[in-house]
């Protein structure tokens, strides 16, 4: 039996290519159905979001109460054509519709609609302080972001501006406050409502402070902070007082410190950082800058007293000398301020024991001052017998240069045992005694030790008697040293008992050969009666 070939069911296969055109006809027209909405812009009035295969947006409008506006569909995004009212309730509509080809099929084209209201105007703070003193960096806060601005001057509005809000004014400075009025929208293609005003300030003054402690050691360090951080800090213009080598070092942004190289600052001497103020000095990141020139003032540790009296006594200023053990400490060693390891010893044995008594090691007394009023004057410093930094530099240069004491070591010993009696000693050796005069009951002269502090040749000394009769009397070779009690020369009928009015009375001729055998600082020592000399 022949075989036969199964025939299919449905119809002839001439039908199939009408069927599958239309199954891509409904897929064509179901993809590009007008499907359109609106949402918010962040830079447009509206976002146009299409989920359909060209589909257009056209007819839009834009309402509010009070007007209309068209709009227009840039690249997704709705623009008004004209300014819309900023914090305006509006509705958009348009007309959504598919593409071209397809624009006959029902349903096509739809109605889109939305209702927003539009960005309201910036908020302004009613106190705020500018971020800068310069132009472009003077930044008014608004809250949120700004499209297009102006401010309102003495002459009216000024042109719309794009960008940050700034002052135009260049010439502000620290401190400064006003008053500013402007318009600002959110959206270029808004139309102000309404004005901002708000008060501004700039950034206050830098200021600077010292973070140390009131007193440094010779070789510590100055800190130095400012309100905020320095973007031209400029170091090298600041000047540290007394002028010693040393560096600045940026410790941060706001804060720097110098510290001295070598032996660092003199002993007991006061330190001045002076920081230049106003626009050219240091400047803070925001442009402010110091409101005039900023000192900041320290004091380094005293000196050792010990270290003094081991100087003096090696230069020939002191009755003892002082050897060293061990090496002498370099200029660049903070060393060279330090009790130096040595020993003391008398530079004569025949002293009298009123001088030789007041030796005390480490004690600033009536012995060192003397010697260190001597120094000053040999150094041509003013005779204060105040160890300043100025006095400890030039002690320390001459320690180092062994410039010795050109005078000898003189000392004056007055008693007031009857006949009272005056001795000079030079250089271990009394050199002279004479009968002398010190003052009556009413009058008396100080008792004790004292170095002298002034000297003249000849003064007009002007007082009042105890009975009240002033008087002004010529006096030569005058040795001040315990306020107005001198050691001068004065003519009397006879010496050696109390005639003056506190002074230690001399014949002329002597008082002149004394004078020229003291200096300042000597040590005046005046014992009460009965004290042994």
């Amino acid at each position: 039996m022949a075989a036969r070939r199964s025939r299919v069911q449905g119809g002839s296969p001439r039908a199939w290519p009408y069927a599958a055109g239309g199954a891509v006809v409904v897929l064509l027209a179901a993809a590009c159905y007008p499907r359109v909405s609106l949402s918010a812009s962040r830079t447009g009035l509206a976002r146009v979001n299409s989920s359909s295969l060209g589909a257009s947006l056209t007819d839009v409008r834009i309402r509010w109460p009070g007007g209309q506006v068209a709009a227009r569909d840039a690249g997704g995004r709705l623009w008004p054509a004209g300014p819309v009212p900023s914090h305006a309730a509006v509705t958009v509509t348009g007309t959504a519709s598919g593409p071209g080809l397809l624009s006959w099929l029902p349903g096509y084209q739809q109605q889109a609609q939305w209702t927003a209201v539009t960005p309201g105007a910036p908020v302004a703070p009613q106190h705020a302080v500018l971020r800068s003193l310069t132009a472009a960096h003077t930044v008014v806060p608004l809250g949120g972001t700004v499209a297009r601005w102006r401010i309102r001057g003495q002459a009216g509005w000024q042109p719309w501006h794009t960008g940050p809000v700034t002052l135009a004014n260049t010439n502000l400075k620290p401190g400064q406050s006003g008053r500013i009025t402007l318009e600002a929208l959110r959206r270029t293609w808004e139309r102000s409502t309404s004005t901002l005003t708000m008060r501004w300030r700039t950034p206050p003054y830098l200021t600077a402070s010292a973070t140390n402690a009131t007193t440094i050691t010779p070789t510590g360090s100055l800190v130095v902070q400012f309100s905020q951080p320095l973007v031209n800090a400029q170091p090298s213009q600041w000047t540290v007082s007394p002028n010693i080598p040393g560096a600045w070092k940026t410790i941060s942004a706001s804060q720097y410190r110098f510290t001295p190289s070598g032996s660092g600052f003199p002993p007991g001497s006061h330190v001045t950082v002076t920081i230049p103020g106003g626009p050219h000095g240091a400047r803070g990141h925001s442009g402010t800058y110091l409101a005039k020139a900023w000192q900041g003032k320290t004091t380094v540790t005293a000196g050792s007293v010990t270290r003094m009296q081991q100087w003096l006594a090696a230069l020939g200023y002191l009755p003892v000398t002082w050897k060293q053990s061990g090496s002498t400490p370099s200029t660049n060693s903070p060393a060279i301020w330090q009790k130096g390891t040595g020993s003391f010893s008398w530079r004569w044995t025949t002293l009298p024991a009123p001088l030789t008594a007041l030796w005390q090691p480490g004690v600033f007394n009536a012995m060192t001052q003397g010697a260190l009023m001597q120094f000053q004057r040999v150094s041509g410093m003013a005779v204060t017998g105040v160890a300043t930094g100025k006095v400890w530099y030039a002690l320390e240069h001459a320690w180092l240069s062994h410039q010795q004491s050109p005078d000898g070591y003189s000392y004056i010993l007055a008693s007031e045992t009857l006949p009272e009696t005056l001795q000079v000693w030079v250089n271990g050796q009394r050199v002279l005694t004479t009968p002398t005069n010190t003052g009556i009951p009413q009058t008396p002269t100080s008792l004790g030790t004292y170095p002298i502090y002034e000297r003249l040749q000849f003064q007009i000394m002007r007082g009042t008697d105890p009975n009240g009769t002033p008087y002004a009397v010529p006096v030569h070779w005058i040795n001040y040293f315990s306020g107005g009690d001198a050691v001068h020369g004065y003519p009397r009928a006879a010496y050696g008992f109390p005639q003056s009015l506190g002074c230690v009375e001399l014949p002329l001729t002597v008082a002149s050969t004394v004078y020229h055998d003291v200096h300042y600082g000597t040590l005046v020592t005046v014992l009460p009666p009965g004290a042994p000399a």
